[in-house]
């Protein structure tokens, strides 16, 4: 059983930590369709530490924005794993892939606090990279592969690698929904959809 995981952040709230996470299972045989296991939203910043970690950085002196940053580094790796052991403990064993989105602006090299903290734009960029990093951090400390998928294309691509149609991709959606109940929102799909084109990508490896 491949063990799939998908990672969306929740509408309004990139950058922020919050992001609806699906589980899925792929049996081995030919053609089999994944199962859904799990949904949930899960947030990554938690004990009074501030989510827009650069908003609340701008008004410090440069050695304070630094450490804060820090904190929020440490506690957001933590966080992030702890959310996939949990994950995993629960699944089948198998293989493991995280499926996690292509930033809107993807950054990897940025400036240090005190200039960051100089532009709103780059502040986004950077809260958006760090909730990334501990995802990205949390996955080859479990070993997991890592398919990054693009939102806004993700459910065209996976109609063409699984050889279906947008019809057959929608009742799908239709049919983990209505395993998991409510809430299933756009970001839930997203990560259902990205952590089945991750399934299929790694399938072709």
């Amino acid at each position: 059983m491949r063990n799939v995981i998908g990672i969306r952040d929740l509408s309004g709230h990139t950058g922020s930590g919050r992001a609806a996470v699906v589980v899925l299972g792929h049996p081995p045989e030919p053609g089999a369709r994944p199962e859904i296991g799990r949904r949930t939203d899960v947030t990554l910043v938690t004990d009074n530490l501030p989510a827009r970690v650069y908003h609340d950085a701008a008004g410090l002196l440069p050695a304070e924005a630094s450490a804060l940053v820090s904190r929020v580094e440490r506690a957001t790796l933590r966080a992030a794993d702890d959310v996939l052991a949990g994950l995993l403990a629960c699944a089948k064993r198998g293989e493991a892939v995280l499926a996690l989105p292509i930033d809107p602006v993807e950054a990897h090299e940025l400036p240090p606090v005190a200039d960051l903290v100089a532009s709103h734009s780059l502040m986004h960029v950077a809260e958006t990279a760090l909730y990334r990093d501990a995802w990205l951090a949390a996955a080859a400390e479990h070993g997991l592969v890592v398919h990054r998928y693009q939102p806004a294309t993700v459910r065209t691509e996976l109609a063409h690698l699984a050889r279906a149609g947008q019809t057959e991709v929608d009742e799908q959606l239709l049919e983990w929904g209505q395993r998991v109940g409510r809430p299933w929102r756009r970001e839930h799909k997203e990560a259902a959809l990205g952590a089945w084109l991750a399934s299929l990508v790694s399938i072709r490896r």
